[in-house]
């Protein structure tokens, strides 16, 4: 990350997890920085190492090798309750026979609190989390996005250094987990805590985080901000992983110092001309990534766009957007077009069409 370590809040470095019996490690020399009031997503498939290293910073499992620091302080070996850090658990782990402000309030009353100074503190976490008026509900009287907010409540109130979530949303239904990213985000950034969360929702990531972290097989791919992971991703595996893309086998023609030239089977025997790039070598294969949205029907407006023979083989109306998938010679291409936007037409199966992107909407990689 592009932190000093100065400005960092949360440090890892080198940080590995072997678990007994398994040959590959589960997280493997991770090194990693978060700035203080940032929001970062721990982003991989199931197995990437993910909630290994989210339960290594909480003190939930002990590091095969490395260090972690939060706020400046060594807490690799130091036990749960004294790294000050609240948690939110997938399953929201609150207790079914305690009202909901009992709840709130558990870790006040385990730090001693005097009750009428939990009382008032409760008051207002509730009302951060917009449940003032739930204090005395049992657990089971609230939905499953109440639930959620109390559980953010609790692990608020006791204002920790550092607020992890683990796969905090997954269990709640799409609309509903849309919008609480929007209100954790906004009380992460109300309360300017420093924040690491664990998704394998791409759209989770982009849409809460200051910057992703992504991973593979217990190692970091990648790390940048969301646009970073987006618009430049580090390899096929992050493009593929970050939105819908599509990537074409090509061959390095031509190279010079203003760009290079590179033919594919789905051009049909057509050359595209590329910015400036790293020195590639003539013969040289690589892939080419395209963003579904950045294909356009070609109207000759750009003069310099690069153009694709394509046909219809299917459409899916998605209300705003029209998702196509075309045939280029013999390769699928998904493009996506604004259902109502002007000049907008529904495109018939079979139906030729010539496809155009700008040159820096290609990503080689």
């Amino acid at each position: 990350m592009t932190s000093t370590h100065a400005e960092a809040h949360v440090v890892l470095r080198g940080l590995s997890k072997i678990y007994p019996g398994q040959a590959a490690p589960a997280v493997a020399g991770l090194d990693l920085e978060l700035a203080r009031g940032g929001m970062l997503a721990l982003l991989g498939p199931s197995g990437c190492g993910k909630t290994t290293t989210l339960r290594m910073i909480a003190g939930l499992v002990e590091p095969s090798a490395g260090s972690i620091a939060i706020g400046g302080v060594d807490v690799t070996h130091a036990p749960v309750h004294q790294r000050n850090i609240g948690m939110v658990f997938q399953s929201y782990a609150l207790f079914p026979h305690m009202s909901v402000e009992q709840n709130v309030g558990f870790g006040l009353e385990m730090q001693g609190v005097p009750r009428a100074e939990r009382k008032r503190r409760v008051a207002e976490a509730l009302d951060t989390v917009r449940l003032g008026d739930k204090a005395s509900r049992r657990i089971k009287q609230l939905s499953g996005g109440q639930q959620q907010r109390i559980a953010l409540a609790r692990a608020l109130i006791t204002a920790p250094q550092v607020l992890l979530l683990d796969e905090p949303l997954s269990n709640l239904d799409a609309k509903l987990r849309e919008a609480l990213r929007i209100e954790i985000r906004a009380i992460q950034q109300r309360t300017g805590i420093t924040a690491v969360f664990v998704t394998h929702d791409q759209d989770e990531a982009l849409a809460m985080a200051d910057r992703i972290a992504v991973m593979q097989d217990g190692q970091l791919v990648q790390v940048g901000t969301p646009a970073d992971i987006y618009d430049a991703p580090a390899n096929r595996f992050v493009a593929d992983f970050i939105g819908r893309a599509n990537f074409i086998d090509a061959v390095v023609s031509g190279s010079d110092a203003g760009g290079i030239t590179v033919t594919a089977a789905a051009l049909a025997g057509d050359a595209w001309r590329l910015p400036a790039q790293p020195a590639r070598r003539v013969g040289e294969a690589v892939t080419l990534m395209v963003r579904p949205h950045h294909f356009y029907l070609d109207d000759g407006a750009i003069p310099d766009a690069l153009r694709l023979q394509a046909s219809v083989a299917d459409v899916a109306y998605r209300g705003d957007l029209l998702t196509y998938q075309m045939q280029a010679a013999g390769q699928l291409i998904t493009v996506e077009l604004h259902a109502h936007a002007p000049r907008s037409v529904q495109l018939a199966y079979g139906q030729p069409v010539t496809l155009a992107c700008r040159p820096d909407a290609v990503v080689l990689l």
